[in-house]
């Protein structure tokens, strides 16, 4: 997600085909989730290897593991609006695209 938004099923299906080209392995585990009229809320962990491309990064073959939130909004029985938050930062760190600082 280069602007850091998916808006349709075509570019979400593209997303999702880069995602696994990127991370082959991309593996999400649902820790806990909590719904209530229309609003689902769900902490997820995330493990996955860089083993490919991905928005322009080529793989660095290092493993990560994320933990992160998801807040979904549904109307309708069909999905409105999905916002991920997680560190960015420390999936950067995890797969050695920035530099340590002493």
């Amino acid at each position: 997600m280069s602007d850091g938004e998916v808006h349709g099923r075509d570019a979400f299906e593209a997303y999702l085909r880069d995602l696994r080209t990127g991370f082959p392995d991309w593996h999400v585990t649902v820790d806990n989730i909590l719904a209530s009229d229309g609003v689902v809320m769900k902490e997820w962990t995330v493990t996955a290897t860089h083993e490919g491309e991905y928005n322009g990064i080529p793989p660095t073959h290092r493993r990560m593991e994320i933990s992160g939130m998801a807040k979904i909004l549904t109307e309708n029985g069909k999905v409105q609006e999905d916002r991920l938050y997680y560190d960015l930062q420390e999936v950067f760190d995890q797969l050695g695209l920035t530099k340590e600082q002493d």
